[in-house]
């Protein structure tokens, strides 16, 4: 029963890391699992102070996302309304990006599994980032801003996301590493 535990504890640690790139908030998701399977273990390999370290992590990981987020998007001249349109034209984005993830999925089998992982992500993440782009520049051209001021605040946008994006997947990363070593010690 516990090797079945380990698996979907290391499933849903799986769904938290690929779930980043999407905005969604996956270090929640890796908080849940490890309180979750803590729980379930009576906090035998993951202490309770690992939840709250986890938890303190979990927050700053959030924050921060949406601190760098907001200022990409301030820096370069992004209206309010504009950040709202970056996060619905990033998740449109994500989910027409998903249209072409079987297709890369298959031609990244010719690499292994971690390939066909690593295509599958390919399109939505893409996705992603150029409907944020496109939903600011609208948003910002609809607003009567000049082709250029709307181009500039739709990069800031998505530059802010990304660096929020690779904040997160970092924190989310030691995580992990934080509760792999809990577990294998």
């Amino acid at each position: 029963m516990e090797t079945v535990g380990l698996i979907v504890f290391y499933f849903v640690i799986a769904i938290a890391l690929l779930s980043l790139p999407f905005g969604i908030p996956g270090t929640v998701i890796l908080w849940l699992d490890a309180l979750i399977y803590g729980a379930l273990t009576r906090f035998e390999r993951i202490s309770g102070n690992l939840v709250f370290g986890l938890l303190a992590l979990t927050i700053v990981a959030e924050v921060a996302d949406n601190l760098m987020s907001a200022a990409g998007a301030k820096k370069y001249g992004t209206s309010k309304k504009g950040i709202v349109a970056s996060l619905v034209g990033g998740l449109i984005g994500a989910l027409s990006g998903s249209h072409v993830a079987p297709l890369l999925g298959a031609i990244g089998l010719t690499m292994g599994p971690v390939g066909a992982v690593v295509c599958v992500m390919i399109g939505p993440v893409m996705g992603a980032f150029a409907g944020a782009f496109v939903g600011v520049v609208l948003v910002e051209l609809v607003q009567g801003k000049d082709r250029q001021a709307a181009v500039r605040a739709g990069l800031g946008a998505m530059l802010g996301r990304f660096a929020g994006i690779v904040l997160k997947l970092a924190l989310a990363v030691v995580m992990v590493v934080l509760l792999h070593r809990a577990l294998t010690a």
